[in-house]
């Protein structure tokens, strides 16, 4: 008698969530779990993820290491339907990103108070400059300390054209991973799990067909 496979994702055999129960499937969780799984997955096809570099100077080329890792999911326009090809990923070293937020913070010359961008800037200013007199960072502290009457639960945001400058390539119009392939990175019925509060997991959690 073959066994029913448990609900996981692609690759994460070691992860410290456990994929066979609904709180692992949660917005947060699989916002992170997915694009984790996405990588392996593109690893096992052999395809490299985009990667994202400064070309400041040959010095910092040369010393620059993957630090964000962001994932695309396309969609057909603005419909709840996904592209055929319709996932990729993409890696942003520690340089080029650190460049992103200095130009995205100094983008409204208008601005009269600071925004959330300035700010992140002002945040990686401050750890890299303690880092460097004094070997580290107490990145809570500077958060707390440096929080210029706003919120501080999240650094900032940045819309699809903003970031699609430094993006753009033929992999992010048209992305390597079909539609079809996502129930080789979503298995043993894990998309039932899902509680969609994202458009990208709704699409999913709604398309019982990607998965028959």
């Amino acid at each position: 008698m073959l066994m029913e496979s448990q609900a996981s994702l692609f690759g994460l055999d070691n992860s410290n969530r456990d994929f066979t129960k609904a709180d692992a499937w949660g917005k947060n969780q699989f916002n992170s779990s997915f694009p984790a799984a996405l990588s392996c997955y593109l690893d096992h096809q052999g395809l490299a993820a985009n990667y994202i570099i400064s070309d400041i100077s040959i010095d910092i080329e040369k010393n620059q290491s993957p630090f964000l890792l962001h994932p695309i999911w396309k969609t057909i326009g603005k419909s709840p339907k996904l592209s055929e090809n319709c996932l990729d990923v993409f890696v942003w070293s520690d340089a080029a990103f650190a460049w992103f937020i200095s130009q995205v913070s100094k983008s409204d010359n208008a601005a009269t108070q600071i925004t959330r961008q300035t700010r992140t800037s002002i945040w990686l200013y401050k750890m890299l400059l303690d880092i460097c007199n004094h070997g580290r960072c107490d990145y809570k502290d500077i958060i707390d300390k440096l929080s210029y009457n706003t919120r501080n639960d999240k650094a900032f945001a940045s819309a699809g054209n903003i970031t699609n400058p430094y993006m753009s390539c033929v992999n992010l119009t048209s992305p390597r991973i079909t539609k079809d392939e996502i129930k080789n990175i979503i298995l043993g019925g894990g998309q039932n799990l899902l509680s969609p509060e994202r458009r990208f997991d709704a699409i999913i959690f709604n398309s019982p067909e990607l998965f028959s």
